[in-house]
């Protein structure tokens, strides 16, 4: 043999036993964590939500049993794939509330690597308040944080009108409607803190109306109408759709063509969707896994909300009482939905007519809207306690009516906006009332539509 080709031999031998090297010592590198978000400690939402990146794939079983927090709080992963992963708590943890995320050392890479043990630091946020400045030719989101409070923080730059708008339950987005300029409307994102906004979706001249994110951040549930062959015409009948935020792709939630519905309403655990079906005269509640569904009649035009663990939705509906119509409370519970009940009032508003109830997301305590006297349109605001009966009013001035009311993620306050009748431009307040004092605290003027961020 010539000296090159053993030259050439040797070379190929040690490049061999390199690479083999290499190989080996990828095998033999620990699965590595990152979760730390920016700041220290990282704050975070109620339910977490917290991304985990592994280094390596990781067998995920396996690297549940790992993780843990400390204190504890009882927890899941939802996995994007078998790198990435979020931490989402199942009940919302206390404002303030300081914690850490660990994965001990164990066998959980998919080949059997071995974890390395690793801790992140978290504190959970106060929730903020996302709502709506309109001017004459546009409109744009401010949010307002409650702890510490601030000067509101503008957070789109829109040129035309926002027609609805859903934060998304991690708090870190919020999904908008807007006009454009081929008479529809179409989706947009923005980030918390605020940065540029971007459109998730282009409707050209369909209207996509009334985003509502899932609790999985996976699917965002929107109203979409199709454009007509005259632009300046009417739109074709609603539909539910749904669009996967991290994908773009978008379809409707019904293969049936015929199927109608506007607006949707997601359970905290993401297994149902309500939509209300105006053509078959109530409120569609749809399986996101089986695509089961029941209809619930109803004659108010509301959605519905649902209760803390998923399991029953509060709907408004109108019943005759021979000379009158009366505005009631019923409960649908989605394990046996042909029982309907019918929420028993404190003895002081048994006559009167009541909607929009909105469960806290925490307790047994309900929010809604009362009307004293059917002749008059005045409305207040109503907390009452189905188990104990009690009840509380929330001052309101004469002649003003209090709506697009909702819990504080934790249950601890109930934001809303409120506005004097007879105006011909209406003068909007947000409010907040606090569920520990009793008292109601104005938060901005000339906003409306207000909502909870987490």
């Amino acid at each position: 043999m010539k000296k090159i080709d053993k030259t050439a031999i040797g070379t190929i031998l040690i490049l061999a036993l390199l690479v083999l090297g290499i190989v080996l010592a990828g095998k033999l590198m620990p699965v590595s964590l990152r979760c730390q978000l920016k700041g220290k400690p990282s704050l975070v939402g109620p339910f977490g939500f917290i991304p985990l990146e592994f280094s390596k794939p990781v067998d995920s079983k396996k690297i549940e049993s790992l993780i843990k927090t400390e204190p504890y709080f009882p927890g899941k992963l939802i996995w994007t794939d078998n790198k990435n992963a979020k931490w989402v708590f199942l009940k919302p943890l206390a404002e303030g509330q300081a914690f850490s995320l660990s994965v001990s050392a164990g066998l959980a890479g998919q080949n059997a690597e071995k974890t390395k043990n690793q801790s992140c630091s978290f504190q959970v946020r106060a929730p903020g308040i996302i709502a709506i400045k309109a001017e004459s030719e546009h409109s744009d989101l401010f949010l307002f944080e409650t702890n510490p409070k601030s000067s509101p923080i503008k957070l789109t730059e829109n040129k035309g009108q926002i027609l609805g708008f859903s934060p998304s339950p991690d708090g870190e987005k919020i999904v908008y409607a807007l006009t454009n300029d081929a008479q529809g409307s179409d989706l947009w994102v923005v980030n918390r803190p605020a940065k540029e906004a971007s459109i998730l979706l282009d409707c050209n001249g369909d209207l996509c109306v009334a985003p509502a994110w899932s609790p999985a951040l996976n699917e965002i549930a929107y109203t979409r109408q199709s454009a007509g062959l005259d632009t300046q015409g009417p739109k074709g009948a609603p539909r539910i759709w749904i669009l996967e935020p991290e994908t773009g792709k978008t379809y409707p939630l019904f293969t049936d063509s015929q199927e109608i519905g506007y607006g949707s309403h997601w359970s905290p655990d993401g297994s149902w969707l309500s939509v209300w079906d105006g053509s078959n005269g109530g409120i569609k509640i749809v399986n996101r896994q089986s695509f089961e569904s029941l209809l619930m009649k109803s004659a108010s035009g509301y959605l519905g909300a649902w209760s803390k663990d998923s399991q029953k939705l509060f709907v408004a509906d109108v019943i005759h009482n021979g000379t009158t119509y009366t505005g009631v409370i019923k409960i649908l519970d989605i394990h046996d939905p042909k029982n309907v009940v019918i929420l028993d009032l404190p003895s002081e508003n048994e006559d009167k007519s009541c909607d929009n109830p909105i469960p806290n997301p925490v307790n047994d305590w309900i929010a809604l809207s009362i009307q004293p006297d059917q002749r008059k349109p005045e409305r207040y605001l109503t907390i009452y306690n189905p188990q104990t009966k009690e009840s509380h009013f929330i001052k309101a001035d004469p002649g003003y009516v209090q709506d697009f009311f909702s819990w504080s993620p934790q249950g601890e306050y109930l934001v809303f906006q409120s506005f004097q009748l007879g105006q011909k431009i209406p003068h909007y307040q947000v409010r907040v009332w606090n569920a520990k004092t009793g008292l109601s605290n104005l938060i901005a003027e000339d906003y409306r539509m207000p909502a909870w961020i987490p």
